[in-house]
């Protein structure tokens, strides 16, 4: 009963993560180019002069060869970057909204009929994590790519298409193998290898001039992808050993369990990382946004509370006074008539 209910809740996710990935889709066919509409009681909303796309005849005009030939719009430069601007980003989330809800509804299924047979507790705590680790891994790569799509904008090439199928790839390996350590440590340190070269293949394509004038941000940027593919290596280093290790039956389940933490850890450092720098980006280019405040934040704003306070004091003390009439006089001696 309850293998079925897992398989059912998997393709519940997949169906849903499809949808999501049509409605894109759909989203960017018929809302880029709306058509026309008419109120009646009202002028018609028409497009303006310049903004008639091309291949639509208008009435009274001839036919132009590109017309009557099916060719909507000639190719250009300016077509060419539009073309790349709106295709990336949406191929990119669409593909990896397919990648990622396969990836979750494998780990889901088996995730819990291996849950349901592991016996000894160390194991059975094991394989929580491992499936722990498998959910932020998808959660890591997904807001990767939701941050990678709204800063950068690159000419794509076949590396483009190639990194996700091998994040994905990785990602279902490390859901099948969910309960057996070795395949398990195999598993990711083939997911580190390929995440150190996707985050090196993004530091080599962010160039000074997407971040215009505001250099300072493009080398933080920078030190920040370097930061998160150093600890991909360490990942993989880690995930190697352990797999040696538990491969000729010298890691004990325990110190099994802590590497499980410590890999997990890291992966934390990794998101903390890519949400530092992300903040980062959208306060230089002033983009308001639902932020956590962390201990750097507050320290910087009381330190800026305090210095506004010590320099405003003075000036606030003398323009209460000024301009307060109901305020009180001071008392003081009282002069003596006659």
């Amino acid at each position: 009963m309850g293998r079925k209910w897992g398989s059912r809740i998997a393709i519940v996710i997949s169906v849903g993560f499809l949808l999501v990935a049509v409605a894109n889709l759909l989203r960017d066919r018929y809302v880029s180019n709306p058509e026309p509409t008419f109120v009646r009681g009202s002028e018609p909303n028409l497009p303006e002069p310049g903004q008639v796309r091309q291949g639509v005849i208008r009435q009274g005009e001839p036919a132009s060869p590109l017309a009557s030939s099916g060719v909507l719009e000639p190719l250009s430069t300016d077509v060419l970057k539009k073309r790349i601007i709106e295709t990336l980003p949406n191929a990119y989330l669409t593909l990896m909204a397919i990648i990622q809800g396969a990836a979750l509804g494998i780990m889901t299924v088996l995730a819990q009929s291996r849950l349901v047979h592991e016996t000894p507790l160390v194991q059975y705590a094991t394989t929580l994590s491992q499936v722990f680790a498998i959910g932020l891994t998808i959660v890591i790569v997904t807001h990767q790519y939701l941050m990678l799509t709204s800063i950068a904008c690159w000419v794509p090439t076949v590396f483009d298409t190639f990194i996700p199928f091998l994040l994905g790839f990785g990602e279902i390996w490390m859901a099948l193998a969910a309960g057996r350590n070795t395949s398990w440590w195999i598993a990711l340190s083939s997911l580190s290898l390929v995440a150190v070269f996707a985050f090196w293949y993004t530091r080599i394509r962010t160039v000074k001039g997407m971040f215009a004038a505001k250099q300072r941000i493009y080398l933080q940027h920078h030190r920040s992808i370097t930061v998160q593919v150093f600890l991909c290596l360490i990942m993989f280093f880690t995930s190697a050993t352990a797999a040696v290790l538990d491969s000729v039956r010298t890691c004990p389940a325990l110190v099994n369990l802590v590497l499980v933490w410590g890999v997990i850890v890291m992966g934390l450092a990794i998101l903390t990382q890519g949400e530092y720098d992300q903040n980062r980006v959208y306060d230089a280019y002033g983009i308001p946004r639902l932020r956590y405040r962390t201990p750097h934040d507050r320290a910087s704003m009381t330190s800026q509370r305090r210095g506004c306070l010590g320099r405003a004091w003075p000036a606030q003390v003398v323009s209460q006074a000024v301009r307060s009439p109901t305020s009180t006089p001071r008392a003081g001696p009282r002069r003596r008539h006659g």
